[in-house]
């Protein structure tokens, strides 16, 4: 007797955790990977009100979902210490879909006049395909520290979409 109303309530407490765990990938709510990858000329300048950096980003990549696509973002960094950075962006496929996201980062300054940084992003929604999309993930890249004819950056981003 005391065998079967423990074997009752873990039958019990198994269905009670069972359905209050979050959905899994469903027809219609999958989760899917989403990594890119992009390089490009990021653009930095000196902001005396807010005595911070402000940076715009144009960069072309390839990224799942989208295929080769454009990134565009706008950020602000707070050189710290830390050093601490947040925007928001797009990203744009050939067929002009977008997915639009926010980050949330740090970094530090490397010898060479170089700039390490990686954080986290969210996706907030999106166009055509992509309406209603959703996700999240962490972000990772180097770039030029300064201004100059030889400057560069690329950027790599590895999470999840929801739909």
């Amino acid at each position: 007797m005391k065998t079967k109303i423990l074997l009752m309530l873990a039958l019990v407490l198994t269905l009670v955790l069972a359905a209050s765990a979050p959905p899994l990938a469903s027809a219609d709510s999958p989760i899917v990977p989403f990594k890119g990858t992009y390089h490009g000329v990021p653009v930095a300048e000196f902001d005396p009100v807010c005595r911070c950096v402000k940076q715009t980003f144009e960069f072309d990549g390839k990224a799942t979902h989208l295929g080769e696509s454009h990134f565009s973002a706008t950020g602000t960094v707070y050189q710290g210490p830390p050093m601490w950075q947040f925007g928001e962006g797009t990203f744009i496929a050939d067929n002009g879909d977008k997915l639009y996201w926010k980050f949330d980062g740090t970094g530090e300054f490397l010898p060479g006049g170089l700039v390490d940084f990686w954080g986290d992003y969210w996706i907030t929604g999106g166009t055509g395909r992509f309406v209603d999309v959703t996700g999240e993930g962490t972000y990772s890249g180097t770039a030029t520290a300064a201004p100059s004819p030889n400057a560069w950056g690329i950027i790599s981003f590895y999470g999840k979409l929801y739909k």
